[in-house]
Protein backbone atom coordinates (compact mmCIF):
# COMPACT_ATOMS: atom_id res chain seq x y z
CA UNK A 1 0.00 0.00 0.00
CA UNK A 2 1.34 3.42 -0.77
CA UNK A 3 1.87 5.91 2.13
CA UNK A 4 0.77 9.77 1.52
CA UNK A 5 2.53 12.07 -1.00
CA UNK A 6 5.45 14.56 0.39
CA UNK A 7 5.79 17.44 -1.01
CA UNK A 8 9.52 18.21 -1.89
CA UNK A 9 10.48 21.38 0.45
CA UNK A 10 10.59 24.02 -2.97
CA UNK A 11 7.40 22.82 -4.43
CA UNK A 12 4.76 25.82 -4.37
CA UNK A 13 1.38 25.06 -3.27
CA UNK A 14 -2.08 26.77 -3.59
CA UNK A 15 -4.35 26.89 0.16
CA UNK A 16 -7.23 27.09 -0.07
CA UNK A 17 -9.42 30.30 2.54
CA UNK A 18 -12.46 31.18 2.40
CA UNK A 19 -13.75 29.68 -0.56
CA UNK A 20 -11.22 30.77 -2.77
CA UNK A 21 -7.17 29.71 -3.70
CA UNK A 22 -4.16 31.60 -2.56
CA UNK A 23 -0.64 30.94 -4.30
CA UNK A 24 0.52 33.91 -1.94
CA UNK A 25 4.11 34.48 -0.86
CA UNK A 26 3.80 36.97 1.73
CA UNK A 27 0.71 34.43 2.94
CA UNK A 28 -1.67 36.00 4.99
CA UNK A 29 -0.53 38.83 7.48
CA UNK A 30 -2.70 37.49 10.11
CA UNK A 31 -5.83 34.72 9.15
CA UNK A 32 -7.95 35.47 12.20
CA UNK A 33 -7.80 37.10 15.78
CA UNK A 34 -10.07 36.51 18.61
CA UNK A 35 -10.77 39.59 20.14
CA UNK A 36 -12.33 39.32 23.74
CA UNK A 37 -14.00 41.27 26.54
CA UNK A 38 -16.10 43.20 23.94
CA UNK A 39 -19.46 44.98 24.71
CA UNK A 40 -22.44 43.34 23.87
CA UNK A 41 -23.93 46.54 22.20
CA UNK A 42 -21.08 46.94 20.58
CA UNK A 43 -21.37 46.93 16.45
CA UNK A 44 -19.36 45.66 13.69
CA UNK A 45 -18.94 49.25 12.45
CA UNK A 46 -17.21 49.47 16.00
CA UNK A 47 -14.77 46.98 15.60
CA UNK A 48 -14.11 48.24 11.74
CA UNK A 49 -13.25 51.63 12.88
CA UNK A 50 -10.03 50.32 14.73
CA UNK A 51 -9.03 49.20 11.44
CA UNK A 52 -10.06 51.91 9.40
CA UNK A 53 -8.95 54.55 11.35
CA UNK A 54 -6.05 53.19 13.78
CA UNK A 55 -6.20 54.62 17.18
CA UNK A 56 -2.53 53.57 17.08
CA UNK A 57 0.19 56.24 15.97
CA UNK A 58 1.88 55.24 13.36
CA UNK A 59 -0.18 53.00 11.56
CA UNK A 60 -2.24 53.21 8.14
CA UNK A 61 -5.44 51.67 7.88
CA UNK A 62 -5.70 47.94 7.88
CA UNK A 63 -7.79 45.92 5.29
CA UNK A 64 -10.17 43.69 6.79
CA UNK A 65 -11.64 41.10 5.05
CA UNK A 66 -14.96 40.10 7.55
CA UNK A 67 -15.84 40.35 10.99
CA UNK A 68 -17.72 37.71 13.09
CA UNK A 69 -19.35 39.53 15.77
CA UNK A 70 -20.82 37.61 18.48
CA UNK A 71 -21.86 38.38 22.39
CA UNK A 72 -19.05 39.70 23.93
CA UNK A 73 -16.24 38.44 21.62
CA UNK A 74 -15.40 38.70 17.79
CA UNK A 75 -13.19 37.26 15.13
CA UNK A 76 -11.54 39.27 13.13
CA UNK A 77 -10.77 38.13 9.77
CA UNK A 78 -7.53 40.16 7.74
CA UNK A 79 -7.43 40.55 3.71
CA UNK A 80 -4.18 38.64 2.55
CA UNK A 81 -0.72 40.60 3.12
CA UNK A 82 0.46 42.53 -0.24
CA UNK A 83 3.88 42.59 1.13
CA UNK A 84 6.23 41.11 3.48
CA UNK A 85 5.82 44.94 5.34
CA UNK A 86 2.29 45.00 5.00
CA UNK A 87 1.84 41.56 6.88
CA UNK A 88 4.41 42.53 9.80
CA UNK A 89 2.69 46.05 10.28
CA UNK A 90 -0.77 44.12 10.49
CA UNK A 91 0.77 41.96 12.94
CA UNK A 92 2.65 44.70 15.35
CA UNK A 93 -0.51 46.54 15.07
CA UNK A 94 -2.89 43.67 16.38
CA UNK A 95 -0.18 42.78 19.04
CA UNK A 96 -0.41 46.60 20.32
CA UNK A 97 -4.17 46.53 20.49
CA UNK A 98 -3.47 43.42 23.15
CA UNK A 99 -5.04 44.79 26.50
CA UNK A 100 -5.51 48.43 25.31
CA UNK A 101 -9.38 50.11 26.30
CA UNK A 102 -10.53 51.01 23.01
CA UNK A 103 -13.92 52.79 22.33
CA UNK A 104 -14.94 51.85 25.77
CA UNK A 105 -14.55 47.79 25.95
CA UNK A 106 -11.38 45.99 26.78
CA UNK A 107 -9.71 44.65 23.57
CA UNK A 108 -8.16 40.81 25.15
CA UNK A 109 -6.32 38.93 21.83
Amino acid sequence: MDGPTIPQSNERYNRQSDNHMHDDPFGPAIRSVFFGNVRPDCETEDIMGIFRRPILPGYDPISVQRIDLKKGFCFVFFNDAKSPDEKERTERYVMELNGKYVQSFLLSL
